[in-house]
């Protein structure tokens, strides 16, 4: 099934933040030169990574469950 590359890090490890529910989100490499994040869906601790590269803000869409919502990171 998943493998342990595929589980998400803990806050620990770079982790941003998350909404408490099933959206995690991650700088790149820990730094995030760009404004690049991964979003990440998690499923009971798993997830599958998306890049998410070149927004004008630190804002971005999120899927959460099946409603697309409005995260901010300031």
């Amino acid at each position: 099934m998943c493998e342990d590359r595929n589980r998400f890090p803990e806050p620990e490890d770079g982790l941003m933040d998350h909404d408490g529910e099933n959206v995690r989100f991650a700088p790149v490499g820990g730094h995030a030169p760009d404004r690049e994040v991964f979003l990440a869906s998690a499923l009971n601790g798993w997830v599958p990574q998306q890049s998410v590269k070149d927004f004008s803000s630190a804002t971005i869409w999120a899927r959460r469950n099946v409603v697309m919502s409005l995260v901010d990171f300031s």
